[in-house]
């Protein structure tokens, strides 16, 4: 499918049925894309809007999974699909794929000010 056609003249419904076909194949319709971060579609919006807001700010946090908690900063992987991680500083280029399903709460870590929660799980 031409891109620049489908943009200038308009992708016809057989264009579009296409398009869903293929991305069905490719199990794409089984994530929400967010800033360019994919999610699975049954993810919490309150999650996903708190997690992009963290990867945008780059601000440290505490990622309790129940028995385990993770610190760092949340980034994501560079691959076609790009999914978020938990990386241990700015710098780094590779972290721990975040268990979206799993997060029971998030935590603002700050030296100075001290740790608040940003978000618990419903």
């Amino acid at each position: 499918m031409d891109r620049h056609k489908c943009a200038v003249s308009g992708c016809t419904q057989a264009d579009k049925a296409t398009a869903r076909q293929v991305a069905a194949a490719m199990g794409l319709d089984k994530y929400r894309v967010v800033n360019g971060t994919s999610y699975p579609v049954d993810t919490d919006p309150t999650l996903v809007f708190i997690l992009e807001g963290l990867r945008s700010t780059q601000n440290r946090v505490i990622i309790n999974y129940g028995g385990y908690a993770g610190a760092g900063y949340i980034s994501r992987t560079s691959g076609p699909r790009k999914s978020p991680l938990l990386v241990y500083n700015r710098r780094s280029v590779g972290g721990d794929l975040l268990s979206l399903d799993s997060i029971e709460s998030i935590r603002h870590a700050n030296k100075k000010n001290g740790t608040h929660t940003l978000y618990q799980r419903p």
